[in-house]
């Protein structure tokens, strides 16, 4: 706080003196620049010193000023403080405000906006590169908008980045290496976020009409219009058969998911503009997959109905044992009733028999009597 604004001003004053005047002795000035980097990163380590940078107006614009590859290691430190303040968490958007510094100044020098990043990507210092990366992940991390996201990842990568990950990817160094793992989780989580939004658009608009409409009104009157007819006047000519029809409309709906849909969160390689493929053999397997599909679809169809088939004559064999069984358990409790009742009727002739013998008997006894009685 003693330093204060003050001392701020001075050594940012100096700084874009330094950076404006010519060098009396060669390398001097370069030297000079780097320790007041040097003083300007001890003293944005509080946040004092922090708030007082970001309330500068000069602050932002002079360390992206000192960006100058042919200095690496005064570069190393502007990127990373650059990379500190666009991450930070501020009512004002820093993120835009390093943007909108890094615009101003290529402009000034008649380049692109990230060309001193990506030049400096390409200087043998593994420190260097690390930190470019740094700042490219903070720049791209802290957009709030997936389209804004993806526009400045497809600006980097149109501009040389695309290249440039091959190269540094076989570079073994730990902190390049995080920061190449950070830049391709936030591509993948913008794939996906992208992927995400294709599916809301698949569930809000489900009428072709109303979604023809709406990319009608999109490229209309745009240097898009003309592509976008011809596009559908190459629909026109997909040969009219019931089942080559739904294969093209397949592989077009493929081939525009690759484009549109890219892994890497960003625009697709815009220089490729002769794409030769042989599609011919490609539809014609694909119509004789649908024809076996079909068949397949038949025959599942057909194997459900079988089974269904199987199954009732399974049951009804269980029911006709079922059946049978009753049947049978029908006939035994029959047979056995009859052998009882035969055995009963035999008890009662037995039972007759024998009364009938004793009625003889009684009848017998009552005629002697009847005699008796008589003589008597």
């Amino acid at each position: 706080q003693n330093f204060g604004n003050e001392g701020l001003a001075l050594l940012l004053n100096r700084l874009r003196r330094l950076q404006e005047e010519k060098d009396d002795v060669p390398g001097m000035g370069v030297k000079c620049q780097h320790e007041i980097i040097r003083c300007l990163k001890a003293f944005m380590n509080n946040k004092y010193g922090l708030k007082a940078m970001l309330e500068s107006e000069e602050g932002i614009p002079l360390l992206v000023r000192s960006m100058v590859p042919r200095v690496p290691v005064m570069m190393v430190d502007a990127v990373k403080l650059l990379s500190a303040i666009s991450i930070l968490e501020h009512p004002e958007n820093l993120n835009e405000r390093v943007l909108e510094a890094m615009t101003e100044e290529a402009e000034r020098r008649d380049m692109e906006r990230f060309q001193a990043l990506l030049t400096g990507m390409n200087i043998q210092n593994i420190a260097l590169k690390a930190g470019c990366m740094q700042l490219i992940n903070a720049l791209i991390s802290r957009g709030e908008e997936l389209d804004f996201r993806i526009h400045i990842r497809s600006e980097l990568l149109k501009f040389g980045l695309r290249d440039m990950l091959k190269e540094l990817r076989k570079i073994e160094n730990e902190e390049l290496r995080v920061q190449l793992q950070v830049f391709d989780e936030l591509a993948e989580d913008d794939s996906e976020e992208l992927k995400i939004r294709l599916e809301d658009v698949r569930i809000e608009m489900d009428d072709v009409r109303e979604v023809f409409e709406i990319l009608v009104n999109t490229v209309k009157d745009s240097k898009a219009e003309n592509h976008f007819l011809s596009l559908l006047q190459h629909l026109l000519l997909i040969r009219n058969d019931y089942l080559a029809r739904p294969q093209y409309y397949k592989l077009i709906d493929e081939c525009i998911a690759q484009i549109v849909l890219h892994k890497n969160g960003a625009d697709p390689d815009f220089k490729c503009r002769n794409l030769k493929f042989n599609f011919d053999h490609l539809i014609d397997n694909m119509v004789n997959q649908t024809k076996v599909e079909i068949s397949e679809t038949k025959a599942t169809e057909l194997e459900k109905k079988l089974d269904a088939e199987l199954t009732a004559r399974h049951e009804l064999q269980v029911e006709l044992k079922k059946l049978e069984g009753d049947y049978e358990q029908k006939l035994l409790d029959l047979s056995q009733e009859k052998e009882q009742l035969v055995t009963s009727k035999q008890e009662r002739e037995k039972e007759n028999q024998a009364l009938q013998k004793e009625l003889g008997s009684l009848q017998t006894k009552i005629e002697k009597l009847s005699k008796d009685l008589e003589d008597a």
